[in-house]
């Protein structure tokens, strides 16, 4: 039976997205855990006493601005820094608190934390968090989602970039300066993230935040 306190500790799960998108990516759950750092410094500053995780799924510089990875390490020393070999080769290993392996549970704090690999044009990682009684899924930047652990969530911060039959309407269109149709399939669609999240919600009461949702194709 759940009680009344699983319920609330599970509703009230607090998160802050910063930015989502191909211009930024930063999002702050739990108030203590920042997930990606790809914004100028100036905006997340204000918030980052309070941090004392940061995870990167990847390096692309919408994920990981260098510059703002710096001010971080440099003057917030009591944040830890997590992420996959890849990133640990852009910033130097020493920068990072620990290289994560995908599919292998690490108890980081009060939180056990299981990355799993996403599928993009680079080492990319979701990251499930288990925080008290909540289950966290964060994944962005992938085409799917078939390595995330099977199980049932509270709380979806996954990927839902793009309208498939918008996609499907440029798949031969030529006026673009870049392939439209091939760098879409690199993310996630609206269609794939809602089927996730209704096929491992735990109930109706679980929490569906979209994230790197394209401004032309959502």
């Amino acid at each position: 039976m759940i009680t009344f306190q699983e319920i609330y500790r599970r509703i009230n799960l607090e998160y802050k997205i910063i930015q989502s998108g191909s211009k930024g990516n930063a999002v702050i759950i739990n108030n203590n855990i920042l997930i990606d750092c790809g914004v100028p410094y100036m905006k997340l500053k204000d918030y980052l006493k309070d941090i004392e995780y940061l995870f990167i799924t990847h390096k692309h510089s919408d994920h990981l601005k260098k510059s703002t990875f710096k001010s971080i390490r440099n003057k917030w020393k009591h944040i830890k820094i997590y992420s996959n070999y890849e990133v640990a080769m852009e910033v130097g290993k020493r920068e990072l608190e620990k290289i994560l392996s995908t599919e292998i549970s690490y108890q980081i704090g009060e939180m056990e934390v299981i990355p799993f690999e996403c599928i993009h044009d680079v080492v990319t990682t979701g990251y499930v968090f288990k925080i008290g009684n909540n289950d966290v899924i964060y994944a962005t930047d992938t085409s799917s989602l078939e390595n995330a652990p099977d199980i049932k969530y509270d709380y979806f911060f996954i990927e839902s970039n793009h309208d498939e039959k918008k996609i499907e309407l440029i798949m031969n269109d030529k006026s673009y300066k870049y392939d439209a149709f091939q760098n879409a399939k690199r993310h996630l669609s609206t269609q794939s993230s809602k089927a996730f999240y209704y096929m491992h919600r735990k109930n109706s009461d679980s929490k569906f935040i979209e994230l790197h949702k394209s401004e032309r194709f959502y």
